[in-house]
């Protein structure tokens, strides 16, 4: 679904020749008016207090279903909030160190359309070498017995 909007908004756009377009002009198109949302992103330091707040425009929302039976707790893991270890999570603007903090997300504006991409797989590279080996050695092997 993800390259179906992409590729409307390039259509889109390409009725616009050359022009150059900011953030605004690309986050206003029809596709964004129906598709589009913002989520807000509160990074809070956990031991000043300080909360970060950011917004980042949004077509869709990628949830892992590997662990949970409903779509119901899938969306309320991904908007639950998450530790950020020390080790180079977060750096404290106000600390002016790394340190330990939340991160929750939240829906500052719903789109009309929400899109949904539902994670379940892990693929581990040495699964698709071996898988690679395996097929060759078979097709190799089936192609000497004829």
């Amino acid at each position: 679904m993800t390259y179906l909007l992409l590729s409307m908004e390039e259509a889109y756009f390409a009725g616009y020749n050359d022009r150059e377009f900011d953030t605004y002009g690309t986050e206003t198109t029809p596709i964004n008016q129906i598709f589009g949302g913002y989520i807000r992103t509160e990074v809070t330091c956990l031991e000043c207090g300080t909360v970060s707040t950011t917004f980042q425009q949004c077509q869709d929302f990628s949830l892992d279903i590997k662990h949970v039976s409903t779509l119901d707790d899938a969306l309320e893991d991904y908007f639950s909030p998450e530790r950020l270890d020390e080790g180079g999570d977060y750096s404290c603007r106000r600390c002016n160190k790394k340190v330990v903090a939340t991160k929750k997300f939240s829906l500052e504006k719903d789109p009309q359309v929400l899109c949904i991409q539902l994670k379940r797989y892990v693929v581990l590279l040495l699964d698709i070498i071996h898988f690679c080996i395996i097929h060759s050695l078979k097709d190799r092997l089936e192609g000497i017995k004829e």
